[in-house]
This record gives structure tokens, sequence and C-alpha cells, in this order.
């Protein structure tokens, strides 16, 4: 089956989303896709990536005949809960994607899925252990960047449940109906110098995200949740350390007060943005030519992000504003 993806993803991005926070995109050679077809392995040794579903009772791959699970379908196979029946009544299962190549700062994980449940009593819920499965904790808690006292790391999701999305239990989760499929990440963000809360709430080495399915004890004649193309990338971009030095870029002064002047070896970059320690686009300009200038003035002074781009190349530099 020819898959839409593409095209679904433009329509998608372009929507009004549950939670938004900046998610940067990874690197296509650094990323690695789960897309639940049948030759396609649950493991990627080389990165060690593994989707365990041993123990998982409702969770299955394949195709599906249930009419909301296939209507739209990204691909023939998947994984759902139950390819045919209805979800059962007090539901508590899971599948368990294993990330152990370390280190995983800003590492992405994104999923596109599809969910029909009653609303507040049975849904999704999306969870992250660093303990190799010892406690887990929900994507949307004290982790997620936009709660805390630091300003520079922590979990940032894009398309998600919402502080208001819960479970009557007040579990935040995936609830209700997706009304059709849903491309939802998230990012495990180290901006600036890690320390306090976000140092021990954020995976080092290694880390666990748990895809847990919960039903009350009603029975409903609805059709559950479904993910595909579930994919992990490695976003080099927003990491303190620097793309790479061999771009062609030069910045002059840095640190600046005032103005950036950036200087570029030939024309393989359309246009720069500066993002703050949060992954906020602070500063948008296209690029004419080899040299382009950028006003900074009204910036508040610390360390930004200097994304260069261009069709065929990327490129990523710190800046100091004083």
């Amino acid at each position: 089956m020819i898959r839409q993806i593409f095209l679904i993803l433009l329509f998608v991005t372009n929507q009004s989303v549950l939670h938004a926070q900046q998610v940067y995109d990874g690197h296509d050679l650094d990323s690695t896709t789960f897309t639940f077809e049948q030759l396609d392995s649950l493991t990627r040794p080389a990165k060690k990536e593994h989707v365990d579903t041993s123990g998982a009772l409702l969770w299955k791959i394949g195709t599906t005949s249930k009419t909301f699970f296939s209507a739209g379908a990204l691909s023939d196979y998947a994984i759902m809960t139950d390819t045919s029946s209805s979800y059962a009544i007090n539901a508590n299962d899971w599948f368990v994607l294993k990330l152990d190549q370390g280190p995983l700062f800003n590492v992405i994980v994104s999923f596109w899925h599809k969910y029909q449940t009653t609303s507040k009593h049975d849904g999704g819920i999306v969870e992250y252990s660093v303990d190799s499965g010892l406690s887990w904790m929900n994507l949307l808690d004290t982790c997620n960047a936009d709660t805390n006292a630091w300003t520079s790391s922590g979990i940032t999701t894009h398309n998600f449940y919402g502080w208001n999305d819960t479970l009557l239990d007040g579990t935040r989760a995936f609830t209700g109906s997706s009304n059709g499929w849903q491309y939802s990440r998230f990012q495990f963000f180290y901006g600036l110098p890690v320390k306090g809360t976000a140092a021990t709430c954020l995976p080092t080495t290694s880390a666990y995200v748990r895809f847990r399915f919960v039903s009350d004890g009603s029975p409903e004649s609805l059709d559950g949740w479904i993910i595909d193309n579930l994919r992990i990338e490695r976003d080099h971009y927003s990491a303190v350390k620097e793309l790479r030095n061999d771009d062609g870029v030069a910045i002059h002064p840095n640190p600046a007060s005032d103005y950036l002047t950036i200087t570029t070896d030939g024309d393989k970059y359309s246009h720069a943005v500066l993002t703050n320690g949060l992954g906020q686009v602070v500063v948008r300009s296209e690029i004419g030519g080899n040299v382009v200038q950028i006003n900074i003035k009204e910036l508040p002074p610390g360390l930004y992000f200097l994304q260069m781009r261009g069709p065929e190349a990327i490129a990523i530099k710190k800046v100091q504003k004083q």
C-alpha cells in the first residue's frame, strides 16, 4: 500500500495542537523507524533500540478489520489494542520502547496514532522510566519544561494530550476520539547546562518508554488505540555541542550585543533561525547572499542557537548575547 505519510504530515502540522512546545527536527542519518510491517524487525541491534511486546495481552501487531482503525491506514501493519475485537474491560496493558544507546541527550520519539475510547474512562498513556522499568512517570508531568524552575531542560511535547486531558482518576492521557490519524512527538530536551531537578528526571544513557492502555469495567464497542511508524531521532541541533565546524559559516562578533554578521561560504543556506534555550524562535531571517545581519539588540543576555538551513545543508552555531 502506498503510504500517504508526507501529505498527512503537512496537514497535521498546520492544525492546532493539544499541548504545544518546541520540539526540534532530528537528523535523518541518526534516526530509525519501527513500521511494524511483516519484515520489520522489532530490534535495532546497532542502536540498541527495541520494541518489547513480551507480556502484552491486549496489544497486537498486524492488519485490522476494525472500521475506525482501518480508515485511512498509513500502512498494512501497525500495533494496536487487538486487531479485530473491541478493547477489553479493566485493561491495563502496554508495550515498551527501549532506548539503550547513550547518550540520550535531545532524543526525539514520534508516532502516528488513532484512538477511539470513552472519554475520561478509557485511554492511552505514555510514560517513561529512567531506571529500566522499576518506576514510571507520565510524559506530561513534573519534568515538562514549562512547569518547573529551570528554563532550558525538560520534556517538550507536540500534539500531545494536555494538562486537562485526564481520566477520572486524574491521569493525563489520550482519551475520547482522535477523529483520525494524529502525529505526536516528544523530546528529552537538554538545552543549556543541566542541574537540579532536570538532571534527575531526564534519561542520560538509557530510557524506557511505555505505551499503556487502560479501561474501566464498562464494556464498549470501540476500537481503542493504534500506533504506527514509531520513530526515534537524535536532535543534534539543540544540543550544546555544535553540529559541525566545517560548515562554511562564520559569525562575528560573538559574543555580540547589537548585531550578528553571518558570512557563509557558497549559497547552500537559504535562511537563518535564532532560538533561545527553550527552543523558541526569537529571530528568523532569509539569506539572499553570502552575508546576512541579524539584529539582537532587544534580546536578553544569554546563550542562543543559530540554525543555518538550506535544501541540502544544516549548520548549528552557539551565539552569546552580552
